[in-house]
């Protein structure tokens, strides 16, 4: 039987590792767009792949494009974003000013 603290820090670690699973998809995301890639599977964008390629909600599309734009002009988004200090749906924000 496990202990609280032992599932704590399992769901610790579970954390770090989406933080770093969302870093990399934003990073691979955004080299993805860079290259256009999405135009030879027949999108019109970025937006429109995320939608109905990988089938996510306008928002949630919306917030992966954003953040993929930020991780690839500002490296240290992609810090923030691994380690937690910023997340996926207050990154619109920072782009607020930054774009």
């Amino acid at each position: 039987m496990t202990t609280a603290r032992e599932e704590t820090s399992r769901l610790a670690d579970l954390l770090r590792r989406e933080h770093h699973a969302l870093a990399e998809f934003l990073v691979a995301l955004a080299e993805f767009d860079r290259r256009r890639r999405w135009e030879s599977l027949g999108h019109k964008s970025l937006f429109d792949f995320l939608r109905r390629e990988l089938r996510l909600s306008a928002g949630a599309a919306q917030y992966r494009k954003t953040a993929a734009e930020l991780v690839e002009k500002y490296p240290q988004v992609e810090a923030a974003l691994r380690t937690g200090e910023l997340c996926l749906s207050s990154v619109v924000e920072p782009a607020k000013v930054l774009t």
